[in-house]
């Protein structure tokens, strides 16, 4: 004799308590997201004065960095810019003292290598 045995956990009161739980589960998140809606709503009279408290130290800060910033690159530019302008004039007379240091006449053409 066979006997049927039904297996655990397929019975209407488990289907009961499954459903029960998805109920208080879709219970707690909707009462979850209400709560979070009403907290960032609550806070709205702030948010223009921070918005214009977050602007005016982002102003600040990016003056102060792009001042830095533009500064060395400025800088930089200027420097080389001085520097190719220069640069053949000065060797020139470098290289024609080299010369008259060493008690020599300079040549009257003289190369100037590639910087």
């Amino acid at each position: 004799m066979a006997s049927e045995v039904a297996p655990a956990g397929t019975g209407a009161a488990s289907k009961g308590r499954v459903i029960a739980l998805v109920l208080i589960v879709l219970v707690l998140g909707i009462g979850a997201g209400m709560g979070a809606y009403f907290i960032g709503k609550s806070g709205g009279e702030d948010l223009e004065a921070a918005r214009i408290a977050g602007a005016a130290a982002g102003q600040r800060q990016g003056s102060a960095r792009g001042a830095e910033i533009g500064y060395a690159r400025g800088f930089k530019a200027g420097r080389e810019q001085g520097y190719h302008q220069a640069y053949d004039a000065a060797y020139k007379g470098a290289y024609r003292n080299a010369f008259a240091d060493a008690g020599l006449d300079a040549p009257k053409k003289i190369s100037v290598p590639s910087q």
